[in-house]
């Protein structure tokens, strides 16, 4: 089993991609009785002459489960990003079954899905 380091949340706003993605993750990472979550990769690799996909098209970058059972999905965008169109359609198909999907622009986002107040924006 590896071991992870837990960061710091970030106290100013974050400005990348990246970093937003890691705040998010420290934050849940503090709250392990109440949500298990882990980053989604996607993407593609070459392998020989050609790429190999992995990851569904769309995804959110961090997938998890809140205590009872409830899956979430986190769409993490900075300044103008919006949603892709397979990013709405994801959502669309995670909401149409029950489950949480946010875009998340900060922490505080997320931190209304832990305490049940789940402020997704219905794009």
């Amino acid at each position: 089993m590896s071991r992870m380091t837990i960061a710091a949340v970030p106290k100013r706003p974050v400005k990348r991609h990246t970093q937003l993605v890691k705040a998010i993750l420290a934050y849940l990472a503090m709250h392990p009785g109440k949500v298990f979550a882990w980053k989604n990769n996607t993407g593609a690799l070459p392998v020989g002459n050609r790429f190999v996909r992995y990851g569904r098209r769309g995804s959110p970058d961090i997938l998890g489960v809140v205590k009872g059972g409830g899956f979430f999905g986190i769409e993490c965008k900075v300044g103008r990003d919006r949603l892709s169109a397979d990013q709405l359609e994801f959502c669309r198909r995670v909401r149409e079954l029950g489950a949480i999907y946010i875009e998340a622009r900060d922490v505080e986002d997320v931190k209304h899905l832990l305490e049940g107040e789940c402020r997704d924006s219905r794009t």
